[in-house]
């Protein structure tokens, strides 16, 4: 869980030697008397930090957000994740420190390039809504010559400016996670907005700004998938993918895609059907916690059956078959619209660690990028639930 960021309780999860020589490679806060600060009261910190000029406590301050945002355990794992690509072995310096904010401040002094890219990553990881995957990709390497992702980025600006009225300025940031997960993440600059706040004397004033938004392209060349994260309409990330099918696969995107199952869930409708891991695998047992049906192609709704939210006690098929007795519908005649399963994990601090989490024809709210889910994923693929 991340921090709530707050500059004062933040100074005081990071340890005085860390703080020292953050700002000492800046170069300010040289007259601060540093030998006299407290482990725990660092007003003193925070009141020389506050009387900077603002163009320095501000980008002090990005940085300080962007540690606390990266001071979770997915955020540790990001940056060594992200120091690996770059030849470096990270976890040996970070199991030394105490809390997840020493290790991610501890990376931002000493690894920035990790900790901007991860930086970014995590970003793009808690981008909560309108992602959209498409499943119906060729598995090849995508193109990324300069000249193919400055004619993503003009033609993503492009579009903006003659849909929406914004978008005039565009950048794209280009990375590689897992080896082969491509994140094309281009900025665009939105609608102009007038921003009121203080002058350096202290006096109010309005400020014009043009903010950037996101757009975000995930796509893995081993799997053929794509995930879009764009704020808008179903035609509008229809649209964007056939830009980054011509620009960057060189593929037709433009049809409609094949109404895909991605998730094949009518099996788990079997009693018998198991979850077999290994010993690998770290996974202690999986249980199926609801299941959603309804009669299909008819209009006469749907139903769910689930286990008690806080008992580990409960079985979904005896439910279903005591209930289903009771009616008209046979559970052949049902279709499962989406499940909810629990993996519990051998291994946890202070408890075992548990994973719940939601399954539909064509989607799933797992990620990639956090241990668990991704071997949570990778069964699912052996189980023969996920296809592709």
């Amino acid at each position: 869980m991340n921090i709530e960021y707050n500059p004062k309780k933040f100074l005081l999860l990071v340890p005085t030697a860390q703080l020292r020589e953050y700002f000492e490679k800046r170069r300010v806060l040289s007259d601060l008397d540093w030998d006299a600060v407290a482990e725990n009261n660092r007003e003193s910190i925070y009141a020389a930090w506050q009387s900077l000029p603002p163009e320095q406590k501000d980008v002090i301050g990005v940085d300080f957000q962007n540690v606390a945002a990266l001071a979770t355990r997915q955020g540790v794992q990001t940056m060594i994740e992200e120091g690996r690509f770059h030849s470096l072995e990270l976890a040996p310096e970070l199991v030394k420190l105490g809390s997840h904010t020493e290790k991610a401040f501890h990376v931002l002094l000493n690894h920035p390039r990790v900790f901007r890219v991860a930086s970014q990553f995590n970003h793009a990881d808690n981008l909560k809504r309108y992602w959209h995957r498409r499943h119906d990709l060729p598995k090849k390497a995508p193109t990324l010559s300069t000249e193919s992702r400055t004619a993503l980025k003009n033609a993503i600006a492009e579009y903006y400016v003659a849909n929406q009225g914004r978008g005039e300025f565009s950048d794209l940031d280009l990375y590689l996670r897992f080896g082969c997960i491509h994140y094309f993440m281009v900025y665009l600059a939105d609608y102009p907005n007038t921003f009121v706040g203080y002058n350096e004397d202290g006096t109010m004033d309005r400020h014009p700004q043009t903010p950037a938004f996101d757009v975000v392209f995930k796509y893995d060349e081993s799997r053929g998938h794509l995930d879009l994260y764009a704020e808008g309409p179903r035609q509008l990330r229809r649209d964007l993918e056939e830009i980054f099918g011509d620009t960057i696969l060189a593929e037709d995107l433009s049809l409609e895609p094949p109404n895909t199952i991605a998730f094949e869930l009518e099996r788990l409708k079997d009693p018998s059907f198991s979850f077999p891991t290994d010993p690998t695998d770290g996974i202690f047992c999986v249980q199926l916690r609801s299941m959603r049906l309804s009669v299909p192609e008819k209009s006469v709704g749907r139903v769910t059956f689930e286990t008690m939210p806080y008992s580990d006690n409960g079985d979904v098929h005896e439910l279903m078959s005591k209930t289903l007795n009771q009616t008209h519908w046979r559970i052949e005649d049902l279709r499962v619209d989406q499940v909810s399963m629990k993996v519990t994990f051998v291994h946890g601090k202070p408890r075992p660690k548990t994973v719940t989490f939601n399954i539909s024809p064509s989607s799933c709210n797992l990620k990639d990028e956090v241990p668990e889910h991704a071997t949570i994923k990778r069964c699912l693929r052996k189980w023969e639930i996920e296809r592709g």
